[in-house]
């Protein structure tokens, strides 16, 4: 059973998404709920909100609060952790983990083959057996409906993660990090194992929000898209160099 405060969390979820669909922002839900941006802020960051406050939110987006329950129960169902047949599935053929790949970022089967060396035959099975892998639904003219969660999690010491391990981590940071649009940085210091969780959620929140990006730029020219990547890392950690010098 979902906590209530897990429940609260993919409501809130749900409707900043559905704030960015209709292109209004927190400001506009403050003015009309007659309260401050800071208030909504706090509402999204610390994840409380009462029934009636919820009521209020979505007369503002024009929806009945069953509507966002339904919307809420439909995202609920995709999957957020593959078994190891499908990541294995992935892993061995580079070319059925593009496509999902792909889909997941929103585009069209005609995107993908317009800019990547697969033929439509062998687009065709790619497809069929995503659907095999219940990771997407294959509809008719090669539409599909997406099965799996944009913010999908790897098992641990899983066929995906090794593969990250192996080809992916070393290639991604093997880069000067200085053309515009790159970002690096690296900051450490000592804080409380409650704290790094709080930490951990609020870069969650971030995740949601590029994802948030990807859909919101789907309809873009893609002239005017870009592929860029993130990775977020945050472990208990001492450089071995410091670790050499401890007492003890």
């Amino acid at each position: 059973m979902t906590s209530q405060s897990g429940q609260t969390k993919r409501f809130l979820e749900c409707v900043k998404r559905y704030l960015k669909a209709q292109g209004k922002t927190y400001a506009d839900l403050a003015s009309a709920l007659s309260v401050s941006e800071a208030t909504i802020k706090r509402i999204f960051s610390e994840e409380t909100v009462s029934l009636n406050r919820m009521d209020e939110i979505c007369a503002f987006l024009g929806i009945q609060l069953t509507d966002l329950a339904s919307m809420v129960e439909q995202e609920s169902t995709l999957l957020s952790t593959l078994t190891e047949e499908q990541e294995q599935n992935l892993v061995n053929n580079p070319k059925l983990l593009l496509m999902l790949y792909f889909l997941l970022n929103n585009w069209s089967v005609e995107e993908i083959l317009n800019e990547y060396a697969i033929e439509e035959p062998e687009a065709n099975t790619l497809l069929a057996l995503l659907d095999r892998l219940k990771l997407i639904d294959l509809l008719p003219n090669n539409h599909v409906k997406i099965l799996v969660s944009r913010t999908l999690n790897w098992r641990i010491d899983g066929p995906i993660r090794k593969f990250f391990d192996q080809k992916v981590r070393g290639e991604f940071l093997q880069a000067r990090f200085d053309r515009s649009g790159d970002f690096l940085k690296f900051y450490s210091g000592k804080i409380s194992i409650a704290s790094a969780k709080a930490f951990e959620k609020k870069l969650m929140l971030l995740v949601g929000e590029f994802h948030d990006l990807i859909k919101d730029n789907a309809s873009l020219p893609e002239e005017e898209r870009r592929g860029y990547s993130v990775m977020l890392a945050m472990r208990e950690w001492e450089f071995s160099l410091f670790s050499e010098y401890r007492r003890g």
